[in-house]
């Protein structure tokens, strides 16, 4: 008998020594589909299990993969089976191509309305909280992905420098008003306007 699969060693000592799959033998029927549900089950990963499939089909007599198959679909029509554990994974399989293909869709529409957006809000001089939170909210979802030109960050780190600037306004106003910092008024004013400037602003 056999020793087991246990570990990337043992699988690919077990692929080396099967028959590579030649023409029709590769399609992937239910026989091929429950070895690698088994596989699959089993916790190996995608790298080996569908060639291994290919393999131990391609290593059986067509009538014998015909024969096995035949005893299954008997097997789940007389028990009148509705879903096997392989008819679940499969569909299951195909819902998570269809999410990645959805997913794929909706971050190439967020990065190109980040891009829009981003122009928009870099052109205007004061495009408002709203759009600045859909466009923060766009780029912390679309942090993997550029675009070029893309003037998000820029709108961005504008508007957070005008932020900075006025809060070191407020916190050393001119006489005769009082900071609410008190003495530390022109130290809070300083430090705050040094952050303006490492995110790209202009000393106000």
């Amino acid at each position: 008998m056999s020793a087991p699969i246990t570990n990337v060693e043992d699988a690919v000592a077990a692929l080396g020594a099967l028959p590579m799959p030649v023409g029709d033998r590769t399609l992937h029927g239910p026989l091929w589909s429950l070895l690698d549900w088994s596989f699959w089950g089993a916790g190996m990963g995608d790298l080996f299990r569908e060639a291994l499939a290919d393999r131990m089909i391609a290593a059986v007599p067509a009538e014998g993969v015909a024969h096995a198959e035949a005893i299954m679909s008997e097997f789940i029509e007389r028990r009148k089976i509705e879903k096997t554990g392989v008819t679940v994974y499969q569909e299951q399989r195909i819902e998570l191509e269809r999410l990645r293909t959805r997913v794929d869709e909706l971050e190439k529409a967020a990065v190109e309305g980040r891009a829009a957006l981003g122009s928009l809000c870099y052109d205007l001089e004061d495009p408002g909280t709203a759009a600045l939170g859909a466009l923060y909210l766009l780029s912390q979802a679309t942090t993997w992905n550029e675009t070029s030109p893309d003037f998000a960050a820029d709108a961005l780190a504008r508007h957070a420098c005008s932020v900075l600037d006025k809060a070191a306004d407020m916190a050393d106003p001119d006489p005769p008003e009082v900071s609410f910092f008190g003495d530390h008024g022109s130290a809070v004013a300083g430090w705050l306007r040094m952050l303006a400037e490492r995110k790209g602003g202009v000393q106000s």
